[in-house]
């Protein structure tokens, strides 16, 4: 029973740091997107860009 409690926890750790991870790359992209447009078109557009570029 320790183990799978253990488990849930360790996978719920790394889960919520892959999440703040990718959480902090999508609005470092937000506030560059944001200086270079000013539409909704224009920022979505940039983030798609960006995103495609770091992967």
């Amino acid at each position: 029973m320790k183990k799978v409690i253990y488990s849930i926890v360790v996978f719920g750790i790394i889960g919520f740091g892959l999440y703040t991870a990718s959480n902090y790359y999508n609005q470092k992209y937000l506030k560059i997107c944001q200086n270079e447009s000013f539409t909704l078109g224009g920022i979505e557009s940039c983030m798609e860009y960006l995103q495609k570029l770091e992967s």
